[in-house]
Protein backbone atom coordinates (compact mmCIF):
# COMPACT_ATOMS: atom_id res chain seq x y z
CA UNK A 1 0.00 0.00 0.00
CA UNK A 2 1.18 4.12 -0.84
CA UNK A 3 1.49 6.43 1.61
CA UNK A 4 -1.71 8.86 1.83
CA UNK A 5 0.03 12.29 -0.37
CA UNK A 6 -0.57 15.16 1.83
CA UNK A 7 -2.52 18.03 0.12
CA UNK A 8 -0.33 21.55 0.14
CA UNK A 9 -3.60 23.21 0.08
CA UNK A 10 -6.24 23.54 3.09
CA UNK A 11 -8.96 26.04 3.15
CA UNK A 12 -10.83 26.19 6.06
CA UNK A 13 -14.38 28.69 6.79
CA UNK A 14 -14.63 30.75 9.95
CA UNK A 15 -17.79 32.46 10.14
CA UNK A 16 -18.90 32.25 6.29
CA UNK A 17 -15.33 32.93 5.08
CA UNK A 18 -13.04 30.99 3.69
CA UNK A 19 -9.24 31.10 4.39
CA UNK A 20 -6.52 29.31 2.08
CA UNK A 21 -3.58 27.94 3.81
CA UNK A 22 -0.54 26.72 1.63
CA UNK A 23 2.08 24.82 3.19
CA UNK A 24 4.85 25.77 0.47
CA UNK A 25 4.50 28.98 1.34
CA UNK A 26 5.99 28.51 5.07
CA UNK A 27 9.35 29.87 5.65
CA UNK A 28 12.11 29.01 8.51
CA UNK A 29 11.07 32.22 9.92
CA UNK A 30 7.49 31.46 9.83
CA UNK A 31 8.35 28.33 11.77
CA UNK A 32 10.73 30.21 14.33
CA UNK A 33 8.11 33.11 14.49
CA UNK A 34 5.56 30.52 15.36
CA UNK A 35 8.15 29.27 18.21
CA UNK A 36 8.51 32.57 19.44
CA UNK A 37 4.53 33.71 19.23
CA UNK A 38 4.07 30.47 21.58
CA UNK A 39 6.65 32.01 24.07
CA UNK A 40 5.51 35.37 24.26
CA UNK A 41 1.68 34.75 24.71
CA UNK A 42 2.67 32.63 27.92
CA UNK A 43 4.98 35.32 28.74
CA UNK A 44 7.51 32.33 28.77
CA UNK A 45 5.72 29.72 30.33
CA UNK A 46 4.78 27.94 27.18
CA UNK A 47 7.45 24.59 28.66
CA UNK A 48 5.90 24.46 31.45
CA UNK A 49 2.42 24.70 30.28
CA UNK A 50 3.31 22.30 27.16
CA UNK A 51 4.69 19.65 29.28
CA UNK A 52 2.57 19.94 32.30
CA UNK A 53 0.21 16.12 32.28
CA UNK A 54 -3.30 17.74 33.55
CA UNK A 55 -6.18 18.36 30.97
CA UNK A 56 -6.60 22.24 31.53
CA UNK A 57 -2.76 22.59 30.42
CA UNK A 58 -3.34 20.94 27.72
CA UNK A 59 -6.14 22.77 26.39
CA UNK A 60 -4.07 25.53 27.55
CA UNK A 61 -1.36 24.71 25.03
CA UNK A 62 -3.47 23.86 22.16
CA UNK A 63 -5.21 27.18 22.32
CA UNK A 64 -1.82 28.64 22.35
CA UNK A 65 -0.73 26.96 19.68
CA UNK A 66 -3.76 27.73 17.75
CA UNK A 67 -3.20 31.07 18.07
CA UNK A 68 0.40 31.35 17.61
CA UNK A 69 -0.11 29.20 14.21
CA UNK A 70 -2.97 31.19 13.03
CA UNK A 71 -1.10 34.73 13.71
CA UNK A 72 1.46 33.84 11.95
CA UNK A 73 0.41 31.71 8.68
CA UNK A 74 -3.10 33.06 7.98
CA UNK A 75 -3.36 36.24 9.80
CA UNK A 76 -6.28 37.41 8.21
CA UNK A 77 -8.83 35.11 10.16
CA UNK A 78 -8.41 37.34 12.93
CA UNK A 79 -10.53 39.58 10.89
CA UNK A 80 -12.98 36.41 10.79
CA UNK A 81 -13.24 37.16 14.89
CA UNK A 82 -15.36 39.42 16.48
CA UNK A 83 -13.15 40.65 18.62
CA UNK A 84 -9.60 42.58 17.57
CA UNK A 85 -7.58 39.83 19.33
CA UNK A 86 -7.76 36.43 19.54
CA UNK A 87 -6.81 37.19 23.33
CA UNK A 88 -10.21 38.85 23.72
CA UNK A 89 -12.13 36.28 22.41
CA UNK A 90 -15.08 34.81 24.44
CA UNK A 91 -15.36 31.13 25.64
CA UNK A 92 -18.45 30.58 22.96
CA UNK A 93 -16.30 31.77 19.97
CA UNK A 94 -12.99 30.07 21.04
CA UNK A 95 -14.93 26.80 21.55
CA UNK A 96 -16.23 27.15 17.57
CA UNK A 97 -12.54 28.13 17.14
CA UNK A 98 -10.71 25.43 18.74
CA UNK A 99 -13.26 23.16 16.73
CA UNK A 100 -11.95 24.10 13.56
CA UNK A 101 -8.83 24.34 14.49
CA UNK A 102 -8.71 21.16 16.30
CA UNK A 103 -10.99 18.96 13.21
CA UNK A 104 -9.93 20.70 10.33
CA UNK A 105 -6.42 22.42 10.36
CA UNK A 106 -4.46 20.48 13.34
CA UNK A 107 -4.24 17.13 12.07
CA UNK A 108 -3.80 18.55 8.36
CA UNK A 109 -0.91 20.86 10.36
CA UNK A 110 0.66 18.49 12.13
CA UNK A 111 0.53 15.61 9.38
CA UNK A 112 3.14 17.84 7.24
CA UNK A 113 5.22 19.03 10.79
CA UNK A 114 5.52 14.95 11.38
CA UNK A 115 6.80 14.97 7.54
CA UNK A 116 9.53 17.92 7.69
CA UNK A 117 10.67 16.77 11.23
CA UNK A 118 10.88 13.25 9.93
CA UNK A 119 14.52 12.02 9.15
CA UNK A 120 15.50 11.30 5.54
CA UNK A 121 15.51 8.09 3.78
CA UNK A 122 19.38 8.79 3.21
CA UNK A 123 19.97 9.56 7.15
CA UNK A 124 18.21 6.60 7.89
CA UNK A 125 20.45 4.77 6.06
CA UNK A 126 23.22 6.34 7.20
CA UNK A 127 21.99 5.68 10.81
CA UNK A 128 21.28 2.24 10.30
CA UNK A 129 25.41 1.88 8.59
CA UNK A 130 26.46 3.56 11.63
CA UNK A 131 25.05 0.82 14.32
CA UNK A 132 26.56 -2.22 12.75
CA UNK A 133 30.11 -0.25 13.71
Amino acid sequence: MGEKKLERVKVIEIKGDKFTFDISKVSVNDYLTIENEKVRITSGGYSEIANSLTVNAFNAATIVDMIAIFRVLMPKIEDAIPVKDFSKLNIFDLKELLKIYKEEFSPWYSAWMKEFNSPTISEEGKQGEDDKE
